[in-house]
């Protein structure tokens, strides 16, 4: 524990040790502790491979430390976006959540996680040659989204009261789309989308007095794919299993069909 730097050599993907006249096979990785890492021995590579990519992105950080400094003290057009989003997010929370997206993704990408203290040196020289252009796309998507939520809250909070039904459902898909970690907690690639779907949600409230019907329709098919699908995802968590990556990208296949159903003028990419 306590690490600030690969010091501790190379770390092998599989580790064999007895317990109780038993062989058997733990998984090390990387575990950010967010002062420091810890190197700890994981059940399922899963939980491993999760881990690790954690702690190789604090680790990361520690390493390129000025350049997040320069960051922590402000990221470009912060304080405009800030303000548009602080119901939503206090701006620390905000500034702390974008950073950990950034690092991941400047700092990672799709790149193989590091084992060995070679391979996150050459990490880190491809790192920061991405930084920049990273910390530029995060500050574009933040201000797109914050541009598309402020007005969709303006939208939901003068909603007639015979309007309740869709009020509701578009409350909880934001709450879905936008939860307090929106920007670490969506996948970089799904990032790009979510202004659309914020303009999506917008356009559906503006049509719906003059389509009723087939928005009751439309909402009653979407909710029932939504349901099945929560369906399966709680009953693998409660069992401990692991949400498939075809899983997860399906959840993001709804909301392109609600795209298609309530705006379509917006288009899907397929």
């Amino acid at each position: 524990t306590g690490l600030r730097q690969w010091d501790f050599g190379d770390l092998p993907p599989t580790l064999s040790f007895n317990r109780d006249g038993k062989t058997l096979t733990g998984y090390p990785a990387l575990e950010d502790q967010v002062d420091s890492v810890a190197v700890k021995l994981f059940d399922t590579p899963e939980a491993a491979m999760g881990a690790h990519r954690g702690g190789v992105r604090r680790l990361m950080r520690f390493e390129l430390k000025e350049q997040m400094k320069q960051l922590e003290k402000g990221l470009p057009g912060f304080n405009q976006y800030a303000l548009l989003l602080r119901h939503l997010i206090s701006p620390e929370d905000l500034r702390e959540d974008m950073l950990t997206a950034i690092a991941d993704r400047a700092f990672i990408g799709e790149d193989e996680l590091p084992r060995t203290n070679a391979e996150f040196m050459s990490l880190k020289a491809r790192a920061r040659t991405r930084l920049p252009a990273v910390v530029e796309a995060a500050g574009r998507l933040a201000t797109s989204i914050a541009h598309e939520y402020q007005p969709l809250m303006q939208k939901l909070n003068s909603l007639p009261l015979a309007m309740s039904r869709i009020k509701r459902e578009v409350e909880e898909q934001c709450a879905r789309l936008l939860p307090k970690r929106f920007f670490s907690q969506t996948p970089w690639e799904r990032l790009q989308h979510l202004p659309r779907y914020l303009k999506a949600m917008a356009l559906r409230l503006e049509k719906y007095p003059g389509a009723v019907e087939r928005d009751t329709r439309s909402s009653q098919a979407v909710q029932q794919i939504w349901q099945r699908w929560e369906d399966k995802v709680n009953v693998l968590k409660k069992n401990g299993a692991d949400v498939s990556e075809a899983l997860g990208d399906y959840r993001w296949l709804i909301e392109e069909l609600r795209v298609s159903l309530f705006a379509q003028e917006l288009k899907t990419p397929f």
